[in-house]
């Protein structure tokens, strides 16, 4: 009966040994697989992490393209107006330039004797094409003057332009203060008033 019992407790024992053992295996299996999805999640979690980050690059890249882009649509936008600027200015340049050579073209010359008109003395304000023509009328204060006694020199407008010629004065004339006038007396305002009546009517 001892032996019996002894075998019993032996056998016991032994069954006990083998019950750890595979508890112990057991709880091995249950740790590995933790361990494997341990590592499973975190590599989850990794390359939830990279994804995470290649999106936040490419949003960032996408932002600096259009600031990028922004930048460059601002510099094209202040060089079309710096352009269009610059045609109105040449624009308002052309008008002016035109206008004013319109205003010269049509005030270019001005004789106040109106044309050749030997009995009174007139004065000329234009432009000139003739640099003699130029130091004479300047130096005369662009009235008309006497050579001598005899001779007048006469200023006219011809296309425009300042133009002077030397007149000899009738007879019985002689030229004094730019005009010719009668020896007798100084009848220039007479003279004159039929030298235009007489240019109305025959031009």
């Amino acid at each position: 009966q001892q032996e019996s019992a002894l075998q019993d407790n032996t056998q016991e024992q032994t069954q006990d040994v083998n019950t750890q053992e595979q508890d112990s295996e057991v709880q091995t299996d249950i740790q590995y697989d933790t361990d494997q999805d341990t590592q499973q999640e975190s590599a989850l979690q990794d390359n939830t992490q990279e994804q995470t980050q290649d999106v936040k690059t490419q949003e960032q890249a996408s932002e600096v393209q259009t600031d990028i882009q922004y930048d460059t649509d601002q510099e094209q936008t202040e060089e079309d107006q710096d352009t269009q600027t610059e045609d109105l200015t040449t624009q308002d340049a052309d008008t002016t330039s035109l206008s004013s050579e319109t205003l010269q073209t049509e005030e270019k010359c001005i004789d106040t004797d109106a044309g050749k008109n030997i009995f009174e003395q007139g004065k000329i304000n234009g432009q000139f094409n003739d640099q003699e023509t130029e130091k004479i009328v300047k130096e005369h204060q662009e009235k008309e003057f006497c050579k001598d006694k005899e001779n007048l020199v006469e200023y006219y407008c011809n296309n425009n332009y300042v133009t002077q010629v030397d007149l000899k004065c009738p007879t019985n004339y002689e030229c004094k203060e730019g005009a010719c006038l009668t020896k007798e007396k100084n009848d220039a305002p007479i003279k004159n008033f039929f030298y235009i009546i007489i240019k109305k009517i025959f031009g």
